[in-house]
């Protein structure tokens, strides 16, 4: 209940300014920093980010102006979770997962079909 009602909403907007600033995520975008507003209480969060190439752990400062997935979005990352995600996958990745899903049944045709999209959205 929480992702549909509070999480999601709260996610539109910095997604699609990501898509605007990343050409569709063609270009790498310098993630902005969200930065407490009120003097809330923060608390630090290791998340794991995964790429199509590698892992690596972010150290997000976290609080109710600097939510964990809003940083995350901006920095190009999808949580896990909705209030604490220890684990965020690349909005590319993301984007290959549903081309794939979407050219079901999953045989050599899909694949290279899907990469293909994948290649030709980002310029490749």
């Amino acid at each position: 209940k929480r992702w549909s009602d509070e999480v999601i909403p709260s996610l539109i907007q910095p997604y699609l300014r990501y898509q605007r600033l990343s050409r569709k995520l063609r270009d790498p975008v310098t993630p902005q920093l969200l930065i407490c507003k009120n003097n809330c209480v923060c608390h630090h969060l290791k998340v794991v980010c995964i790429n199509f190439d590698n892992m690596h752990s972010v150290d997000l400062v976290v609080c109710s102006c600097a939510p964990a997935a809003q940083q995350l979005i901006h920095m190009g990352y999808f949580p896990c979770a909705p209030l604490a995600p220890t684990l965020a996958v690349s909005l590319k990745v993301l984007t290959l997962v549903k081309q794939l899903f979407v050219r079901t049944p999953p045989n050599i045709s899909a694949w290279c079909e899907t990469f293909w999209v994948i290649s030709w959205r980002h310029g490749v």
